[in-house]
C-alpha cells in the first residue's frame, strides 16, 4: 500500500469514528461533570467523580478522554493522577450551564435527538421512514422545545449581528419575526434600532419569551401558526432559519400565506443556508434536516421555483457569510 492510500485510509478512519467525540462530550454534560468543575474552579478527580455519582475506574477513563479533547485539563503537576486537580479549558467553559453563550443544550440535543435521528438515515432513503405533515416541533414536550430553542439561540450571536447590520431597519418599521422562537433575534434588533417587533411562534414558547424579555414593550409575542393565519400590517417580515425545517409542500404553504398578507411596500427576508454546488459542505446540513424534520437545505434554483408559485418576486440576494444567505422578496403585483 503506497503512502497516498495509507493517508486516505487514516482520513477515512477518522471520518468513521467522528461520532465518538460528541458522545463523550454529551455524557460529560449529562453527568454535570463540567458544571461541577466550574462550581469548584479546581477539583480533585476522586471528589469530582463522587459528586457526579460515577465509579472511579470508569470515570477516570472518561476524564482522560476529555483531557485529550481539550475540554478539561490538570491544574497542578502531581505525578499521581488521583491527587491532581482538574479545571476547565476555554472549550470546557462553553459547555457549562452558567456560561452566557453556553453550548450545553446544543450538546444534549446532538447527543440525544440528532444521534437517534441519524441512525434512521438508511430507512429514510429506503422509504421505510416517513414524515407526516405534523412537524416535529408539535410532537415535542415543553422541556424538549425549550432545549431546542436554547440550543438554536446559543449558536446565533455573531450571525445576528451581521444580519441586523444588513437589514438597516429604521425606527418607523413594524417588523414581524415569523418562527422567532423566544425572541432572541428581536431583542438583538432592539440593541441597534428602536422599532416595534412582533414575534409569531408556537404558544409553547411564550414562557421562554417572557423569561428572556421582561423589560421592553417594543416586543410582542403572538402565539400562532403560520400555516393557519399570518397577521398583516408589517413593513418587514422575517423568516430566519425557518424554511429549512420544512418540506417543499409546507414551504409553499408558508410563502403563500405570507404573500396574501403583504402590502405593496412590504419586504420579506428569507435567511437560510443555500447550497451553491454539489461539492458544498451544506450538503451535510441538508442530510441533517432530512433525518430530523424531513426538511431541506435548498439551492437557489429550488427556492426560485417555490417563490414563483407563491406570488412573490426577487428584489435582491446576498451571502451573509459562508453558511447563510439572505433573499429579499416583494409581492408580485
Amino acid at each position: 500500500m503506497n503512502n497516498t492510500n495509507i493517508n486516505e485510509k487514516y482520513k477515512l478512519m477518522n471520518m468513521l469514528t467522528s461520532f465518538w467525540v460528541p458522545q463523550i462530550i454529551y455524557t460529560a454534560v449529562k453527568f454535570s461533570i463540567l458544571d461541577i468543575i466550574q462550581e469548584h474552579k479546581s477539583i480533585g478527580l476522586k471528589k469530582l467523580l463522587s459528586i457526579s455519582g460515577i465509579k472511579y475506574k470508569i470515570g477516570y477513563r472518561l476524564i482522560r478522554a476529555l483531557i485529550f479533547l481539550d475540554i478539561v485539563t490538570y491544574d497542578n503537576n502531581e505525578i499521581d493522577s488521583s491527587f491532581r486537580k482538574l479545571k476547565l479549558t476555554t472549550m470546557g467553559l462553553l459547555l457549562t450551564a452558567k456560561e452566557i453563550e453556553s453550548l450545553r443544550d446544543y450538546v444534549i440535543m446532538v447527543g440525544e435527538e440528532f444521534y437517534t435521528s441519524w441512525s434512521k438515515l438508511y430507512d429514510i432513503i429506503n422509504n421505510k421512514e416517513n414524515f407526516s405533515d405534523k412537524h416535529f416541533y408539535e410532537c415535542r414536550n415543553r422541556r424538549d422545545n425549550i432545549l431546542l430553542n436554547n440550543a438554536i439561540s446559543s449558536l446565533s450571536q455573531v450571525f445576528f449581528t451581521k444580519l441586523v447590520n444588513f437589514l438597516k431597519l429604521n425606527k418607523a418599521d413594524k417588523v414581524l419575526d415569523l418562527g422567532g422562537g423566544d425572541g432572541s433575534f428581536a431583542i438583538k434588533i432592539l440593541e441597534y434600532v428602536n422599532c416595534k417587533i412582533d414575534v409569531l411562534d408556537r404558544k409553547q414558547l411564550l414562557h421562554s419569551f417572557k423569561k428572556l424579555n421582561n423589560k421592553s414593550n417594543k416586543i410582542r409575542f403572538i402565539g400562532g401558526d403560520f400555516f393557519v393565519k399570518i397577521p398583516k400590517g408589517y413593513d418587514i417580515i422575517l423568516l430566519i432559519r425557518v424554511l429549512h425545517n420544512w418540506s417543499d409542500k409546507n414551504v409553499l404553504k408558508i410563502l403563500l400565506n405570507i404573500s396574501k398578507q403583504m402590502e405593496k411596500e412590504t419586504r420579506l427576508y428569507i435567511v437560510d443556508s443555500i447550497i451553491d454546488n454539489d461539492n458544498d459542505f451544506r450538503s451535510l446540513m441538508d442530510i441533517n434536516m432530512l433525518v430530523l424534520t424531513g426538511g431541506s437545505i435548498r439551492t437557489i434554483r429550488e427556492y426560485t421555483a417555490l417563490i414563483r408559485k407563491s406570488n412573490l418576486k426577487f428584489i435582491s440576494f446576498k451571502n451573509l457569510d459562508r453558511v447563510y444567505s439572505i433573499i429579499e422578496l416583494a409581492r408580485n403585483n
